[in-house]
């Protein structure tokens, strides 16, 4: 390539990656991660010299997509995520799969090899056009070609990203755009860069007559009628919880509430994980139609209670997409949620039905008995030692409004022995459920936000995030506890529990020094072994407002003793209040 021809080539790559940034400007993105590269150095220098795009720069790409699907959920709306070409893009897949699962929107931005250097093996040339194909709700390529001798102002308007972000909006999902660059990669962007606003204003699906219409005929029917408000899905599903808890009211209907459901602690029946692990208490409280909302309920014992049930089973989903693992609904209703609360508040003896007086107070009683047992169990076999509680006290001692739990045993601990957030926001990764990004993924939240995040996650999981722990910013609000109970310690409580290989593969401990890892990255760090070292790590945590490793350190043998205790009260005192009644009602 002749010296004229590669800086015509670089001047109109400018004006077209200038072009793409400002289509992401216009269509109202203000957040974007970037992991440098020289392939992509074009699209990281526009996107950090954009005035109305905020940008951190991730050196890892695994942990870069975690932290812009943490900023992504918080913010309920799309954040780029741009990084170089090769394998780079591959590690963003646990991150990808999680956003679609979880309905978060994110522009993935790659750059790429021009088409001349594929399949030739160039260096850093993989076929990344459908990488994430089966997760992604869109995906296009945007080249520019100079032999096509197109001027940059009309390149100024790549309708494809306009087109992606709205559908990364409209849909809740991740989008993928991939950019073969040439070089020269470096040229000054052009000054006559069109720039006029342009408003995306995305569609939102609305309950149809007939959904609403379906709702009515079962309430008209039903006795024992339930509200199940399982993980949130989507960006904007916070302000779902007070939609679920307004309808329950509405209808005098038992609201059973996720411990990653925003309605949880607000009018909810309360934990009813261990409640429901008694198969006959599952029975005798079976009810005869389900509403369901959100996702796959993170307690087994919940979603076994409505798989076994002989109960119609609607579900509320805000796309066209089956959230219904158990295979026991009937209907899948789209829209929001907040349509049945006015639908309801407009005609409610329509929705009257033949309610069982003693249902409601039934569930009221029982929960309340079995949430008092299980404190009383918890305290009688603790008493005097450090019992493994350690999530349901970081809550109670978290004085911050925003808490992420990792999956493994954290979410299982809330779910069981916290009543409610406290006024908490909890939230978690329960799109794929995956140990993995739980870290990065608080970083994000904790970044777009600008507010102090507590994140609790098992050992185990802080492994799998010892790049985001390394690379995590000192001034982030965010406190990390981890708990350590010798690695693994979730199987414990499954079938695999009885092979004899058990301990060598599936117990996985480690002799890894977290304060040593902590103080490699230069951040605050504690380790505990005891309630009181817990709090003081908490209190100084909140204080310091700067990022915080706190490793407390649990016997796993006293947390199973405490488990099958607090399960025992609790199956005790519910067949107990459930006979005082006869049985079901």
């Amino acid at each position: 390539m002749n010296a004229r021809h590669a800086s015509d080539t670089g001047a109109l790559q400018a004006g077209f990656v200038a072009g793409i940034v400002g289509a992401l400007e216009r269509a109202g993105v203000r957040h974007a991660v970037l992991s440098p590269g020289y392939r992509n150095a074009p699209l990281a220098l526009a996107l950090r010299r954009s005035p109305t795009i905020r940008s951190e720069v991730v050196v890892d790409e695994r942990t870069a997509a975690f932290v812009a699907l943490g900023a992504a959920r918080e913010t309920s709306a799309p954040v780029v995520l741009c990084c170089t070409s090769g394998s780079a893009p591959a590690h963003w897949l646990p991150a990808v799969v999680e956003a679609r699962r979880a309905r978060v929107p994110l522009v993935l931005l790659t750059a790429d090899r021009p088409y001349e250097l594929s399949r030739v093996g160039a260096p850093q040339a993989v076929e990344q056009r459908g990488l994430f194909s089966a997760h992604v709700v869109y995906e296009d390529e945007l080249r520019v070609e100079p032999e096509l001798d197109q001027d940059v102002p009309r390149l100024a308007e790549p309708w494809a990203v306009r087109l992606a972000v709205a559908l990364a909006h409209a849909a809740d999902g991740p989008v993928h755009l991939d950019v073969p660059l040439r070089k020269p990669l470096f040229a000054p962007a052009p000054e006559d860069v069109a720039r006029h606003p342009v408003r995306v204003v995305p569609a939102r699906p609305r309950l149809d007559p007939a959904a609403v219409a379906l709702v009515r005929d079962a309430a008209a029917r039903a006795r024992r009628p339930v509200i199940v408000h399982g993980p949130e899905v989507g960006p904007r599903a916070a302000a779902q919880g007070d939609a679920v808890t307004a309808l329950a009211r509405a209808l005098g209907w038992p609201l059973v509430s996720d411990v990653l459901a925003s309605s949880r602690g607000r009018g909810d029946v309360g934990p009813t994980d261990l409640l429901l692990g008694d198969a006959a208490a599952r029975r005798l409280l079976a009810p005869d139609y389900a509403l369901v909302v959100g996702g796959a309920p993170t307690s087994r014992h919940v979603a076994a209670w409505l798989a076994d049930s002989r109960a119609t089973v609607h579900t509320v989903a805000p796309s066209l997409e089956w959230l219904d693992p158990s295979l026991r609904a009937g209907a899948l209703l789209v829209g929001p949620v907040a349509d049945l609360v006015a639908a309801v508040g407009a005609a409610p003896a329509d929705f009257a039905g033949p309610l069982d007086a003693r249902w409601g107070p039934l569930w009221e009683r029982v929960v309340a008995e079995a949430v008092a047992a299980a404190e009383a169990a918890r305290a009688d076999v603790a008493a005097g030692s450090w019992d493994g509680g350690v999530v349901a006290r970081a809550l109670a001692n978290w004085p911050g409004a925003s808490v992420l739990l990792g999956n493994s045993l954290p979410v299982r601990d809330a779910d069981a022995l916290v009543a409610g957030g406290g006024g908490r926001r909890l939230v978690g990764n329960r799109g794929a459920n995956g140990i993995d990004g739980t870290v990065a993924t608080a970083w994000g939240a904790a970044w777009a936000t600008g507010e102090p995040w507590l994140v609790v996650l098992g050992d185990v999981s802080a492994r799998h995030d010892l790049g985001s722990l390394l690379a995590l910013p000192a001034w982030l609000p965010l406190c990390v506890v981890v708990v350590d109970n010798g690695g693994g310690r979730i199987f414990d409580a499954l079938p695999v529990r009885g092979a004899d290989e058990f301990d060598d593969v599936f117990l996985t401990p480690s002799a890894l020094d977290l304060r040593a890892v902590a103080a490699a990255a230069g951040l605050a760090a504690a380790r505990t072994t005891d309630t009181a070292g817990l709090d003081a790590a908490l209190a100084g945590a909140w204080e310091a407002k700067r990022a915080t490793v706190v490793e407390a350190v649990v016997d796993p043998a006293v947390c199973g003793a405490v488990r099958a205790r607090v399960g025992a009260a609790v199956k005790d005192v519910a067949r107990g209040a459930l006979g005082v009644d006869g049985g079901a009602p």
